[in-house]
């Protein structure tokens, strides 16, 4: 009978080693896993791969390739558009083309009142070139009981003077006929006409006359016959 009771007192221990047992097994595993060295961190590449690149260098390189294929399609557009003639180009309504006016002219303009005097003035063309006469005389500057022929020849800077062969003032050009000028003076109290030839830049001493015409030689005058007698 003591011996049953001992037994029962034993195993009422049990479950008080059983604790002790699995403490000691946890504390075992827990030094174990200590000692062991940690496993590194896992080393990430952030090097995109071509098979699935970043959407970062996607949008790069979409961007390049397509500043690149504008570019060739803007070259090939320029070598394949004709050429330009900038000759035939016009910008808005074109001028009209400014013609000098020939013949007698409707009045003179003198740059200075010491210069050459203009009165009346006359303009053609003369061996090709645009000619310019100018009748007058001399202004305060000079002597101005002095007449004058001023003649410009256009592209040219000098102008040939030729006096009138009297003092008479201020000379106008009356008629012209193919290069012949005539000229009267402004002051009526001279009566005296001049005669200015273009082509030879001379004086001439008066209008040439008319051609000499063929004399026609008169007809013989018939006489009447004699009355005849029955």
């Amino acid at each position: 009978m003591h011996r049953h009771f001992a037994s029962l007192d034993n195993w009422h221990k049990l479950p008080i080693l059983f604790a002790g047992v699995v403490s000691l097994i946890t504390l075992a595993a827990c030094s174990v896993t200590s000692e062991q060295p940690a496993l590194p961190a896992a080393i990430v590449d952030s090097t995109p791969t071509l098979g699935n690149p970043s959407p970062t260098a996607l949008s790069k390189w979409a961007l390049a390739t397509a500043d690149a294929q504008r570019d060739i399609e803007f070259r090939t557009a320029v070598a394949l558009s004709p050429t330009i003639d900038k000759s035939q180009l016009s910008f808005g309504t074109p001028e009209p083309t400014w013609t000098p006016q020939m013949g007698m002219l409707p009045g003179c303009v003198n740059a200075t009142p010491r210069g050459p005097q203009c009165l009346s003035a006359w303009r053609g063309v003369v061996n090709g070139q645009i000619t310019d006469v100018q009748a007058g005389q001399y202004g305060s500057g000079g002597d101005e009981l002095q007449g004058l022929v001023l003649v410009h020849t256009w592209g040219q800077a000098q102008d040939d003077i030729y006096d009138t062969p009297q003092r008479v003032g201020a000379v106008r050009i009356a008629t012209v006929n193919g290069t012949l000028f005539t000229l009267t003076p402004d002051d009526p109290q001279y009566q005296v006409t001049f005669y200015f030839d273009l082509a030879s830049r001379q004086w001439t001493p008066s209008t040439p006359g008319p051609s000499p015409s063929v004399p026609v030689s008169p007809m013989p005058s018939v006489s009447p016959l004699p009355t005849q007698q029955p």
